[in-house]
């Protein structure tokens, strides 16, 4: 099974020796995106936030899910993606697609395209290629 997670690489994501942090749905708080960071198990309710102490600490018992492309771009959080990981459970391999600061073709992504707005998502049509 693969685990499909949107990241943003927020100024300090270096510093905690991570990808980023990810685009998640707040359970409980209809469709809210918020942004985890796995290092230190936080999870913040803004972009403005990541890195204050006013994340909130997460526990196992929190079911964090994946945010979608439809409900990222809905929230105005598109431009935030930084990259793509795939995650291949049984594998346990890690795969990454770059969409900055690369020179790849296949590295772009608008919430405002003609592919997102008529179902198709770019990213998957265009990362597929690079994920083999």
């Amino acid at each position: 099974m693969h685990q499909i997670g949107f990241i943003y690489q927020d100024p300090d994501h270096r510093n905690r020796h991570g990808d980023g942090v990810e685009l998640v749905k707040i359970p409980g708080a209809a469709g809210r995106i918020g942004f985890f960071c796995a290092e230190y198990d936080v999870l913040w309710t803004s972009s403005d936030e990541i890195g204050t102490a006013a994340g909130t600490p997460v526990s196992q018992s929190m079911a964090l899910r994946a945010a979608d492309i439809p409900h990222i771009c809905a929230q105005g959080h598109g431009h935030l993606i930084d990259l793509v990981r795939d995650f291949d459970t049984h594998t346990k391999v890690s795969r990454r697609i770059y969409l900055k600061n690369t020179s790849s073709p296949y590295a772009f992504f608008t919430c405002g395209s003609a592919a997102f707005r008529n179902g198709r998502n770019r990213i998957g049509a265009m990362g597929s290629h690079r994920l083999r």
